[in-house]
């Protein structure tokens, strides 16, 4: 039999089990991110709404290990392969937004009556954006491999790492503050704790691939998440023993696991568990939100949350825009991670916790980050609108300077009338650049990355540092002479204003259309395109094309055998 207090705890999982489930099914009905629905859900059921569940403080252990296994996460995902020849801008971007945001709202959270180790505490927490839920609105609009993809990430990978430098420095805060801190929180690192993190990367590198190598000799697959979860707790435990965080720990064993083959499948065997935690660990920060409050502070809610979506908005897009991105990508960015993140959460609960933060104080950025966290699809449709006026803002000037010389060299072929112009140079520009060099038709490349323009201009390829739907860019790669556009760009909305002003200024141009999806057929050929070819369809027909002629005709009916 279980005991009382066994059996409430029993029935504040079941409780936020089953509400989560719920908010889950009609966040995907609606298209909606889950982790503004879990909050939602442990605001509705937590202690300052229904009251449904009745010692949420019972289940922070199950909360402290879903953020172990999300650093864990994070870390096997970080494979530095994946990073190379990225990671310079990548630390510019990244560390660059987020250092501003946090000097910025450092003096804006002292209004709220905080004194200086406070306010940076708050600052530091709502510098952070979600990459849950952007990585999801992304993925839903599959823009992952897109410029504002690939740059959205970088920032938030960096904001990710930023999140343990910022759990080591809080009990630093609470020290200056003159508060006593626990020495299982805020222990600082000695030099030999130090050392023993610093040897551990390398000694782990070597020995856990082996140890694993070993055991599946022996063993089945399935074990594989057993010694994940246990080198991530061990790991995490072991570096709380030489004085940093248990986060931290989690991170490294993940780290350590990126570069070894059994990343993708440890990752997708924790994944499970790590979601189902996370409900929990949502749910019951949820909990934490107080209406009562909230209606007691008056405008200090709504005026928090527009100034942090503004403030972050610009900044983010500003630093976006000095690394090379377009002032369009550069205000998408901005505007898709202005909100506060899921780690906001987590440094606030633990700065509360410190006493840095007051809990009246808390409850209200608490529901400053999970409005911020329903809005984002809002704020992000709201910034790709204001960035169709942003076309014409030119590249910033000390990236132009180091392109220069490549433009330079394409500029005696834009003079030259007969000639295709190819706006994007990713796989499909390319290999459409050969099949024109086959058939003896010269071409002229309008690439927006600064870096591909750099290095291809460098090998003597006729290319130029652009938007393509900016007349000014079409006017100075000759589209008065060309013979034809072909716009193998992936991003639609660029692609939109790109065939839009081309056809404006040429009416009589041959314009050739590579569409992301079916949808886009009907569109682009509205736009006065002569030739559309939709990714979803033409990679259909050649797949059925090879399945029946290569594969199923190989095959005897089973009739037969």
């Amino acid at each position: 039999m279980l005991a009382a207090a066994d059996l409430s705890q029993v029935t504040d999982a079941l409780v936020i089990l089953a509400a989560a489930a719920v908010v889950a099914v009609g966040a995907q009905r609606l298209g909606l991110a889950l982790v503004p629905a879990y909050l939602l859900a442990g605001a509705v059921i937590g202690p300052h709404a229904l009251g449904a569940v009745s010692r949420p403080e019972s289940l922070e252990g199950l909360s402290h290990f879903a953020i172990i296994l999300l650093l864990f996460g994070i870390g096997l995902d970080l494979h530095l392969d994946a990073l190379k020849g990225r990671l310079v801008a990548l630390l510019v971007a990244g560390g660059g937004a987020c250092l501003l945001c946090v000097l910025a709202g450092w003096p804006l959270a002292a209004l709220l009556g905080l004194d200086l180790p406070g306010a940076l505490a708050v600052s530091m927490t709502l510098a952070l954006s979600s990459t849950a839920v952007v990585l999801k609105y992304l993925g839903q609009r599959r823009e992952l491999d897109l410029a504002q993809g690939r740059l959205s990430l970088a920032i938030l990978v960096i904001q990710d790492l930023a999140v343990l430098a910022m759990l080591a420095v809080l009990p630093a805060l609470a020290r200056a503050k003159g508060a006593a801190v626990d020495s299982a929180e805020g222990s600082a690192p000695t030099l030999l704790g130090v050392a023993g993190l610093l040897a551990l990367v390398p000694v782990a590198r070597w020995a856990v691939p082996r140890g694993l190598r070993l055991v599946l000799k022996v063993t089945s697959p399935e074990v594989l998440l057993l010694l994940g979860l246990a080198f991530a707790v061990g790991t995490a435990v072991l570096t709380q023993g030489l004085g940093f965080s248990l986060e931290m720990g989690a991170f490294l064993a993940g780290f350590v696991l990126s570069c070894t083959p059994f990343r993708v499948q440890i990752g997708a065997q924790v994944a499970p568990v790590r979601d189902v935690l996370l409900a929990f660990f949502f749910a019951l920060l949820g909990m934490h939100f107080d209406g009562q409050a909230v209606l007691a502070g008056g405008l200090v809610v709504p005026v928090t949350l527009v100034v942090m979506l503004a403030a972050k908005a610009l900044l983010i897009g500003g630093v976006c825009w000095a690394v090379g991105a377009t002032g369009p990508i550069a205000l998408t960015v901005g505007t898709l991670l202005a909100q506060g993140g899921e780690f906001s959460l987590v440094l606030l609960a633990f700065s509360g916790k410190l006493g840095l933060v007051p809990a009246e104080t808390r409850a209200l950025l608490i529901a400053v980050v999970i409005l911020s966290l329903l809005l984002t699809p809002a704020v992000a449709a709201l910034g790709r609108a204001l960035a169709q006026g942003l076309g014409r803002l030119p590249i910033a000037p000390w990236i132009r300077a180091r392109v220069a010389e490549c433009e330079g060299q394409g500029a005696a072929h834009r003079a030259r009338a007969g000639h295709v112009l190819i706006a994007g140079f990713g796989p499909a520009g390319r290999r459409i650049l050969g099949e024109l060099a086959k058939a003896g038709v010269p071409a002229l490349v309008i690439e927006m990355n600064a870096v591909t323009v750099r290095t291809e201009g460098a090998l003597g390829r006729d290319i130029l540092l652009g938007d393509a739907g900016n007349a000014e860019v079409l006017r100075a790669a000759g589209i008065e002479a060309a013979l034809g556009l072909v716009l193998a760009i992936p991003d639609e909305a660029a692609t939109r204003r790109a065939c839009e002003q081309a056809r404006q200024m040429r009416p009589d141009l041959l314009i050739a259309v590579r569409s992301r999806t079916a949808r886009g057929l009907g569109q682009f050929l509205g736009m006065g395109a002569d030739l559309v070819v939709a990714d979803e369809l033409s990679g259909a027909d050649a797949l059925a094309r090879e399945l029946v002629s290569s594969h199923l005709g190989s095959l005897d009916a089973p009739s037969k055998r």
